[in-house]
């Protein structure tokens, strides 16, 4: 086995599971919207990069909100979440 692989666990804890989630609570884009967000700006992508993920239709949640809010909408929510994480 290389340092790549690893042999299978029938309970791994970082096995990847889809959920359905109800795409018509506000709250619910926000929230999801702001975990994305919080991701990115954690790794050091500036705020256009990660409105253009939301822009883009290969990105299919940040997409959603991008459709459903607009882009007005996701530049304000970035800017809301950057200044959360610059505050102290």
């Amino acid at each position: 086995m290389s340092g790549k692989e690893k042999e299978f666990e029938e309970d791994d804890p970082m096995e990847l599971i889809g959920m359905l989630i109800d795409g018509n609570d506000p709250n619910m884009l926000e929230e999801m919207g702001r975990t994305f967000i919080d991701e990115f700006l954690r790794m050091g992508w500036p705020p256009d990069a990660i409105v253009g993920v939301f822009r883009d239709p290969f990105y299919r949640a940040p997409h959603a909100i991008f459709r459903q809010r607009g882009e007005t909408y996701v530049v304000e929510l970035v800017e809301q979440v950057r200044s959360a994480i610059a505050a102290p």
